[in-house]
């Protein structure tokens, strides 16, 4: 049986909604490592997938591993996406998906939870890991904003939180006193 961390993958989500195929993804994760970038940004900078595509995959993503969603509704709205150029929640909408009212348990949303970071700061780094391709640590980390030794904890922390290890208030206290 496959395990559950497989289906977080990047290319799996993009692989099984049939936006590449198993040669493009190998490619470009052979381009990634070469060139040291993140296979989205390679998968776009190719062409295989549209940036709207790479948006959608990675808010899929961080949904499948805070367990709101499943990989066949991942599927299906993935297809949405690419067949009617519209955003994830939009076609999560279509295909009747409610949003949970819980707090999502990405880094950024932990790290303002705990007044580490503001909002503001979250949505500028977040442009510029879209403008960029890097990932949100290593943003706040660039941008002065946090020290990397408090984005590791940070990381651990939400690894525990998603693994049910710990619970998010938990999770928050510690990043709170870290």
């Amino acid at each position: 049986m496959e395990e559950l961390h497989t289906f977080w993958r990047l290319g799996n989500i993009m692989l099984r909604s049939g936006l590449i195929n198993q040669e493009s993804l190998d490619q470009s994760i052979a381009i990634a490592r070469e060139a040291m970038l993140p296979i989205g940004q390679v998968l776009v900078m190719s062409g295989h997938v549209t940036p709207l595509q790479l948006r959608a995959a990675l808010q899929a993503q961080a949904l499948l591993k805070d367990r709101y969603l499943d990989m066949p509704t991942v599927i299906q709205a993935m297809i949405f996406v690419s067949r009617k150029q519209i955003s994830l929640r939009e076609a999560l909408t279509q295909l009747g998906w409610e949003p949970s009212t819980d707090a999502l348990n990405r880094l950024g949303d932990l790290l303002a939870a705990c007044g580490k970071i503001t909002n503001e700061q979250l949505e500028t780094a977040l442009l510029t890991c879209h403008a960029t391709g890097l990932t949100l640590g290593q943003v706040l980390v660039s941008q002065g904003i946090l020290p990397a030794n408090v984005i590791q904890i940070a990381l651990r922390i939400q690894k525990e939180i998603r693994a049910g290890t710990m619970k998010r208030e938990q999770g928050i206290e510690r990043l709170c006193a870290a």
